[in-house]
C-alpha cells in the first residue's frame, strides 16, 4: 500500500492510498479473476484523542473488480 497525505488539518486528514493484490477468491459477488488489481481510496479521517474517530472512504475497488472480469474474458 502507498500512502499520499494531501491534506492535513487540526484533528482532521485527506489521504490517498494505493492498493495491489491479486484477486484469488470470490469477494462481494466477484468470482477469482487471479489477476492482479490496482485500486485506490480516496480517505478523509477525523482524529480524537489521537485515534481515528470517523473515517469516509471513496473507492474504485468496484470499477476494478468489473475491470479484470472483461480482462479474463
Amino acid at each position: 500500500m502507498d500512502i499520499d497525505i494531501l491534506l492535513e488539518g487540526e484533528g482532521r486528514i485527506a489521504w490517498q492510498r494505493t492498493l495491489r493484490a491479486t484477486h484469488k477468491d470470490k469477494f462481494k459477488g466477484f468470482p477469482a479473476s487471479d489477476l492482479k488489481i490496482v485500486w485506490r481510496d480516496m480517505v478523509t479521517s477525523q482524529f480524537r484523542d489521537g485515534l481515528i474517530a470517523e473515517e469516509w472512504v471513496i473507492s474504485d475497488l468496484a470499477e476494478q473488480l468489473l475491470l479484470s472480469r472483461k480482462r479474463k474474458a
